[in-house]
């Protein structure tokens, strides 16, 4: 039996549909989108005054994550490859997915939280992802561990809702703001 990620499934190379768009959408992302933001994240660290050069390297280091899981998942989608070839596709893309997930937190650690709060916050989040990496490359990933990675973004919500609140902002009033401005919207 080969290693496939899941067992059951079957691969582009057996007959499985293609999601061309997926890949074609995540290529074009590739050589548009992602080369403008860098340009742009490096021009806004810039000019401000109050740059910080650890929330600098933070969103970089987030942007070139989501530019690799993006690569990625493009090859994968798009290029017809052979069953081994294909089964270490789709890890890697997985493997993305996750590393994608995880690195949205890295600048938010670093611009939002105080210290005693970001790094454990992140240890978290790093083992969970250190955890389904270690599952996808020996095949023994679930498909409900991403779940752990959800659990990780309510504890995030939660701070994040406990500094605005400090701070005097009402998440209920912009929360309702927001789905008012949006059912005016497909309103017309």
């Amino acid at each position: 039996m080969d290693s496939r990620l899941f067992p059951n499934d079957t691969l582009y190379c057996e007959g499985r549909i293609r999601t061309w768009l997926r890949g074609w959408f995540h290529f074009f992302m590739c050589i548009t989108f992602f080369p403008l933001l860098l340009i742009n994240y490096i021009s806004i660290f810039s000019h401000s005054e109050k740059a910080n050069t650890t929330i600098f390297i933070a969103c970089v280091l987030n942007l070139l994550i989501i530019y690799m899981a993006h690569c990625m998942s493009a090859f994968y989608h798009i290029c017809p490859l052979e069953l081994p070839q294909e089964i270490v596709a789709q890890k890697m893309d997985i493997i993305g997915a996750n590393l994608y997930v995880a690195s949205s937190y890295l600048p938010m650690v670093f611009a939002l939280f105080p210290t005693n709060i970001g790094m454990p916050l992140l240890l978290g989040v790093l083992v969970t992802v250190v955890w389904n990496v270690v599952c996808i490359i020996n095949s023994n990933y679930n498909i409900n561990q991403p779940v752990f990675l959800c659990l990780w973004q309510i504890l995030f919500g939660y701070y994040i809702w406990e500094i605005f609140h400090k701070v005097g902002i009402d998440f209920k009033l912009q929360w309702s703001r927001c789905i008012i401005d949006w059912s005016l919207v497909f309103s017309k």
